[in-house]
């Protein structure tokens, strides 16, 4: 109270110096708000700290743990892997021919999701540019397998159909030695919370 009565002399009345007051102390709260979540460290995995998790074990061979992705996980900013239009798309977003959709079916007939990107002029595109479509039916560990699968494909330089089918192979023969490492690094493998995934298909 002492404090607010000092402020309240420094900054007057005039309604520029309580606007200005106003906005600094908001974002000094948002930002304390901000610092104390960074401390809470979550052990389920949603979309977000799977692709990040997905990411490092694909490219790197080992599996953080929940204090290390606590620290880079987006909080208030929208995530750069893991959501609705970064990491999931539409399926006319990918497919674009009765070609490559019988292309697409001949690798993903038997799953509930498929992985694959729009190339350009029939060029092949690196696979950082690869997104996923999920259907409508697919539940957790159909969702789980559809990111494995991306973050093997994204290390590709150049995605065709054999290297497509080349990394849902190998996300099939790694999903058990990856879980494996995720429980032993922490993290709930039982409760996967994919429920804000919206957008998805049928076909």
């Amino acid at each position: 109270m002492g404090l607010g009565i000092g402020l309240s002399k420094v900054i007057g009345t005039k309604m520029r110096s309580i606007v200005t007051a106003f906005t600094v102390l908001s974002l000094l709260d948002i930002a304390a708000i901000h610092q104390e979540l960074r401390v809470v460290v979550f052990r389920n995995l949603n979309p977000q700290r799977t692709g990040l998790i997905v990411d490092e074990y694909t490219s790197k061979g080992t599996m953080p743990t929940p204090h290390t992705i606590s620290r880079r996980e987006r909080i208030m900013l929208r995530p750069l892997i893991g959501e609705d239009g970064v990491t999931f798309t539409g399926l006319l977003e990918i497919v674009t021919t009765k070609d490559e959709w019988r292309r697409y079916m001949e690798i993903f007939r038997k799953e509930k999701f498929l992985i694959g990107c729009k190339s350009k002029k029939g060029k092949p595109c690196p696979g950082k540019q690869c997104k996923i479509v999920i259907h409508e039916d697919a539940r957790s560990r159909d969702i789980l397998r559809s990111m494995l699968t991306l973050g093997y494909l994204r290390q590709e330089k150049a995605v065709t159909f054999e290297t497509i089918s080349e990394a849902k192979g190998k996300a099939d023969q790694e999903i058990r030695p990856f879980l494996d490492a995720a429980k032993s690094a922490g993290w709930n493998t039982e409760q996967l919370l994919y429920s804000t995934l919206k957008r998805r298909c049928s076909w």
